[in-house]
């Protein structure tokens, strides 16, 4: 018998298109999808999980990037987690950011060390952001990334920048690896960055 698909209704409200909440002390969920995106960071703990199917276990540093296409749950353990939950509508983040995540068929990421504080400091900017918000309030913003925000004149477009900083040899193997750029294209590129003291 096939277990019966729960569609859970996302926490953001009226025409509001992002929601961030914490979930401390996390048991279990039954198998549910949504018609929304998701990203589910595992903060603390450890719980066995099934994702379309495929059975894992998630610990600290597990990152799961839902869409509306995926089913998953988290199964019953001994340990409680500590989920941090990023509800949002397609229309939040660029499609040239979102399209290639999705198309990818990529849904979980393990962050460590420097990758993951970063993180988490993007998600407690975007927490504070929608807590400063009226529940009922419009939120109408998207999230962009550049190597080249203040060169490129994004001041003029955005409302907020923010800059996470990282070692340039993080920067040169994320360049390689995601992009495929070779270190003559890198070196020009960061040739045409500000320096990190401005």
């Amino acid at each position: 018998m096939q277990p019966r698909l729960v569609l859970i209704k996302p926490s953001f409200q009226g025409s509001a298109t992002v929601s961030v909440t914490r979930k401390p002390h996390f048991r279990a969920t039954g198998l549910h999808g949504h018609d929304f995106y998701e990203l589910d960071i595992i903060t603390a703990g450890s719980v066995p999980t099934t994702l379309n199917g495929n059975c894992l276990t998630a610990s600290a540093g597990t990152v799961f990037f839902l869409t509306p296409e995926d089913m998953h749950d988290y199964l019953p353990a001994d340990e409680e987690i500590d989920i941090l939950n990023i509800q949002f509508q397609g229309k939040f983040v660029s499609d040239a950011v979102l399209h290639p995540l999705v198309e990818s068929g990529k849904r979980v990421f393990v962050l460590e060390g420097e990758a993951l504080r970063s993180f988490e400091a993007i998600c407690n900017l975007l927490e504070m952001y929608c807590n400063k918000k009226n529940s009922s309030a419009e939120i109408l913003w998207r999230l962009l990334e550049a190597a080249l925000l203040i060169e490129e004149k994004y001041d003029e477009i955005c409302d907020e920048l923010w800059y996470i900083y990282t070692s340039e040899e993080n920067r040169r193997t994320r360049l390689k690896e995601s992009r495929g750029y070779s270190d003559e294209k890198i070196t020009a590129i960061m040739k045409e960055q500000m320096p990190e003291e401005e």
